[in-house]
């Protein structure tokens, strides 16, 4: 399914109806076109729930669809890029992990490095005994820890430093 073929009337503008005000009802015959109107209103209530339902659902599934497109074609041109990028860090090994193309940039990022406790009570004497902060709950700022632990090498068996991993993204030009 093409771009172009995303054409909804749900786009198009709406005009919005003032409601009619109604004069209290006199007899039997009133209220009965009373209650029909009413009863007309809550079934057309219930048609456009049903249709914004059936319209969700459907747009759930197209992007869906076109998520599962993107990710096959990830999964075609990341080998590609990864062999550019390793021939590339062959001769520079300070070259950058991805390239730029005509219509964008591909390449890999590493994520952010998180530290996992294993022992709270030993994290929490370790950063006591490196003055980093503890909370009240004696738990540890995981954060500070793992500065700490990046910075001067310092580790306990209390916890793991587990690297970022690389994570592959594509960027459209702007």
């Amino acid at each position: 399914m093409e771009t172009g073929d995303l054409k909804l009337a749900l786009f198009e503008p709406i005009e919005v109806e003032e409601p009619v005000a109604f004069d209290a009802c006199k007899d039997v015959v009133e209220a009965e076109q009373m209650l029909g109107r009413i009863m007309i209103a809550n079934q057309n209530i219930d048609r456009i729930k049903t249709f914004v339902e059936y319209v969700n659902n459907r747009a759930s599934l197209l992007v869906g669809q076109e998520e599962a497109r993107i990710e096959k074609a990830q999964d075609a041109l990341e080998p590609f890029v990864k062999a550019r990028i390793d021939e590339n860090l062959k001769l520079d090994k300070n070259a950058k992990k991805s390239l730029k193309f005509t219509l964008g940039t591909a390449g890999f990022r590493r994520g952010q490095d998180r530290l996992e406790i294993k022992d709270m009570e030993g994290a929490v004497q370790f950063a006591e005994s490196h003055n980093l902060p503890v909370k009240v709950v004696k738990s540890v700022g995981k954060t500070d820890l793992k500065n700490h632990v990046k910075s001067t090498g310092q580790i306990d068996d209390s916890f793991e430093l587990i690297e970022g991993e690389e994570h592959f993204y594509v960027k459209g030009e702007a």
